[in-house]
Formats: structure tokens, sequence, C-alpha cells
């Protein structure tokens, strides 16, 4: 079952007894490129910040495993892309 709420969000209910209806909200639209553009300007600003030539050790550390984080969330997300589309 899915409605529309007073802000036009979808919602999901699913009934799971006699009486008992559970509802929430779905995936808001949009997220997944949110989430997208969220990656890219992660992405952008941590290469960025590893051109500073007044960056410290500890600075380019911490700023490096940000950006393999990063990058390694593009790679979890790619992959369970792949799946769901098969």
């Amino acid at each position: 079952m899915s409605s529309q709420d007073e802000n036009s969000h979808d919602i999901q209910c699913q009934s799971s007894g006699a009486s008992t209806v559970r509802c929430r909200p779905a995936t808001p639209r949009g997220s997944v490129q949110m989430d997208e553009f969220i990656h890219r300007e992660n992405l952008a600003l941590f290469k960025k910040r590893l051109s500073d030539p007044v960056l410290s050790d500890a600075e380019r550390k911490v700023i490096l495993k940000l950006l393999q984080d990063e990058q390694a969330k593009q790679k979890s997300s790619t992959e369970q892309r792949a799946v769901h589309e098969r």
C-alpha cells in the first residue's frame, strides 16, 4: 500500500495482522542524486586539500584516509547497483 502525506512524500504501509498497520516514509526522491553529489564534492575537496603546500604530515594522513574511505564508498555503491540491476 502506498499513499501521499501532506508534504507530498511517498509513504509505504504494511499490514502485519488484523489490526496492525506499519507505515514509514519511502526512500526520498533524489536521495541517490544527493548522495552522488556529496560523494563527488568530497572527492574534489579532499584532492584540493592534499595539494595545499602548508598541510602538515598529520593533516595529510587524515585527509588521505578520508579520501580512501570516500573512494571505497564509490566502489561499494557501484557493486550494490550492479547487483540490484540483475
